[in-house]
């Protein structure tokens, strides 16, 4: 297998929808389970004592920032990109909230 940063876009396309769709299905399944388990808010301050190690990884869940440059250029003409950042971005956000918040 060939890194996904070793070839052009169009040419890894199958290899990332497969790996999306196995995303969206790991998350699923993690929020199916969360769900079932149930909603403990004592595991959900509002506050935290420490947040030191947040935004390392804020930073790091909404690196999809670097790709853009390059999908810019190899999107099709017809595909508006704000309407695909705001929707990946929303996406992104509502399913970190909702492991973080259930798991």
């Amino acid at each position: 297998l060939i890194p996904f940063s070793m070839q052009n876009l169009e040419d890894s396309i199958a290899s990332q929808t497969v790996a999306f769709g196995l995303l969206l299905c790991a998350c699923a399944v993690f929020i199916g389970q969360f769900v079932e388990e149930g909603l403990r808010w004592d595991r959900v301050p509002a506050f935290g004592g420490s947040y030191s190690g947040m935004f390392g990884s804020i930073v790091f869940n909404y690196g999809f920032i670097v790709m853009i440059p390059s999908w810019v250029n190899e999107k099709r003409p017809d595909v508006s990109v704000n309407r695909t950042m705001w929707t990946s971005t929303v996406v992104a956000t509502v399913i970190y909230l909702s492991v973080g918040v259930l798991g």
